[in-house]
């Protein structure tokens, strides 16, 4: 008996359904590209249950004939391709016919479309792949299909689907980035009854601000370089303006969007000289290029692709990126930037966090004085050959006050009288700065070196960390609720963490769209950067969001270091505070990144330095 078997066609329809149909994200992917082949400039999408329940496309493109829609659930089926040759030169968005026959093999699928010269529509139902219900119906020009109960008769498939919320966001994504790529394109996108995305298809800077908002596009300038075969355009950021992740990269390829590291990597080369660690360009590129010249069949679902000219191309992106942005680079930043529009219902959401302050305790409504700083506690180590006592906090920069409270600090301590830092040394006090960043300070036979930044960060540090574990944070409501605007990935990691990081003392709540308002936050935390913490803060999340104690960890790193400010001229009564509190605190050996914050020397140290001993 033979050992090769012909597979029956539900059985080869799942099998290729492994590669067209591993989400609810793919299925969208299929079903949009396909009504943007059809000549469609009106799309709608609307998915439930993060799109494993329900899935509806629907569009106003020239629809497929009543003969055609059987053939069009067989495999191998196409109107894109005919023969060989004309692979070479695709110039579609997709092709490959084993998108709807797989979709059907793994879910209940109805189709129906009405095209032009007939007066009603045809309409299939297929399950398990087979056509169960087919006739007339009333339906606009255009094509609908609806997919529902996603790998539901197939648990072995269904246990790798991820939370509705993670499918969710996925699909958001993968729309923000069809928006993009068809900026002349109406696309309107629904997820459980919620208008997420709704482009008016008025070009790139419509689409940058329907996906990203007001200040987004306002960081972002036009980039424009054509050539007789070659045309690259669209918007690139301002060189003071980056992001905290990828994300915010977007690359189409003759309306197709794409990922390609090489690529990436020579836009991020551009940018090398103004980016911070672990900052990143913002950019939506459009490369348009010869059919010819682009592989699309790199991968099953040709976000990968492969460019025959690859080493001219990313020279010429190169040259047109990085001319633009050095020509910006000497330009003056302009820091004020309008904030996204706000609409009705998110004004009267804003309006309302304003208010609570009547509702506050009186324990929140305090005007915040200097954040009481931690203790830190001597450790031994080496230092020029000397065993030294080193206390540890991190390096970051600090602010202790403002200008405006300086003169009330030198009333409230009197610089002339010493202050004990240990309980078993010596009263010290200050003598001196160095940098603005050093305070100097002697007790006896020995004198010290103390970071004013990293003490004072870790002082807030400590101070978070104590009122978060007893319940005690106060908060300060802000003025103006600061709104800003994330990615549909982070969209959905922020709504799931919402709670633990409003628990932690920052209250944020999410407004319209990807926006959201943070509009209060800890006493100790309220001259913090705001922007820098977000930054942080979205960085840091999606590594967090399986663990309680590392997000709460992050978040108050975050705080402190957006907190704090560098080579403050810090008057005398801000050195006597600062070295006041440190004296007072309980603080541990180390900091999070194991810097000093205090070295102490001895006389007899300096007299072996200048040869006296």
């Amino acid at each position: 008996m033979g050992k090769i078997n012909v597979l029956d066609s539900t059985v080869f329809n799942r099998i290729a359904a492994g590669e067209v149909v591993e989400n609810p994200r793919s299925i969208v992917k299929e079903l949009v590209e396909n009504s943007i082949d059809s000549g469609a400039d009106n799309i709608t999408v609307d998915i439930r249950n993060g799109g494993i329940s329900y899935i509806s496309v629907s569009d106003n493109g020239k629809g497929i004939d009543k003969d055609d829609m059987p053939v069009a659930f067989m495999p191998h089926a196409t109107s894109k391709i005919k023969d060989l040759k004309d692979l070479e030169t695709i110039s579609t968005l997709g092709f490959r016919g084993e998108a709807l026959p797989s979709i059907a093999s793994v879910a209940e699928v109805q189709m129906s479309s009405r095209s032009l010269g007939h007066d009603l529509g045809y309409k299939l139902s297929l399950k398990d792949g087979k056509i169960v219900e087919e006739g007339e119906c009333g339906i606009p020009y255009g094509t609908k299909v609806t997919v529902k109960n996603l790998f539901a008769h197939i648990p072995a498939r269904a246990k790798f689907l991820r939370k509705p919320q993670a499918e969710e966001s996925s699909v958001t994504e993968f729309i923000a980035k069809i928006i993009l790529a068809n900026p002349y394109l109406k696309i309107k996108y629904t997820a459980d009854d919620e208008t997420i995305y709704q482009s008016d298809g008025n070009g790139v800077e419509s689409a940058i601000y329907n996906v990203y908002g007001a200040e987004f596009l306002s960081n972002m300038t036009e980039i424009l370089h054509v050539m007789p075969d070659i045309k690259i355009s669209g918007y690139v950021c301002r060189p003071d303006y980056t992001k905290h992740n990828r994300n915010y990269q977007t690359l189409i390829v003759n309306g197709r969007y794409i990922v390609n590291t090489e690529m990436s990597y020579c836009i991020q080369q551009c940018y090398q000289n103004y980016l911070m660690k672990r900052q990143f360009p913002a950019y939506v590129l459009y490369i348009d290029i010869p059919s010819d010249m682009v592989d699309v069949n790199v991968h099953p679902n040709k976000l990968d692709v492969r460019f025959s000219c690859e080493k001219r191309l990313k020279g010429i992106v190169y040259n047109a990126v990085k001319n633009k942005i050095d020509d910006l680079a000497t330009e003056p930043i302009i820091f004020a930037q309008p904030l996204p529009q706000i609409t009705t219902k998110d004004s009267e959401q804003i309006d309302a966090n304003v208010n609570r302050l009547d509702d506050l305790p009186v324990a929140r409504s305090f005007t915040p004085i200097t954040p009481s700083l931690s203790e830190t506690t001597i450790i031994k180590t080496k230092f020029d050959n000397f065993v030294q006592n080193a206390f540890y906090a991190t390096d970051t920069d600090t602010h202790i006050n403002n200008n405006n409270d300086r003169h009330d600090e030198n009333k409230r301590f009197d610089i002339s009288q010493p202050l004990k830092l240990f309980e078993d040394e010596n009263e010290i006090r200050p003598t001196g700065k160095l940098f603005n960043t050093y305070i100097l300070a002697e007790s006896g036979n020995n004198f010290y070196l103390i970071d004013q930044h990293a003490a004072h960060e870790k002082i807030l540090y400590d101070k978070l960390v104590k009122q978060m574990d007893n319940g005690e944070t106060f908060l300060q409501d802000l003025l103006v609720p600061y709104i800003f605007d994330v990615s549909p990935s982070e969209k959905a990691l922020m709504d799931e963490n919402l709670p633990r990081i409003n628990s932690c003392g920052f209250k944020i709540d999410a407004l319209s769209g990807n926006s959201y308002s943070l509009y209060a936050l800890p006493v100790c935390c309220s001259k913090m950067d705001l922007k820098n913490f977000i930054s942080i803060l979205l960085q840091n999340i999606e590594e967090i969001k399986n663990n309680s104690d590392f997000l709460k960890e992050n978040i108050m790193q975050a705080a402190c270091k957006s907190a704090v400010k560098g080579e403050d001229d810090l008057a005398p009564g801000e050195i006597c505070d600062l070295i006041k509190q440190m004296n007072q605190s309980e603080s541990a050996k180390f900091c999070p990144h194991g810097r000093p914050t205090v070295i102490k020397f001895s006389k007899y140290d300096l007299e072996k330095l200048f040869k006296r001993a």
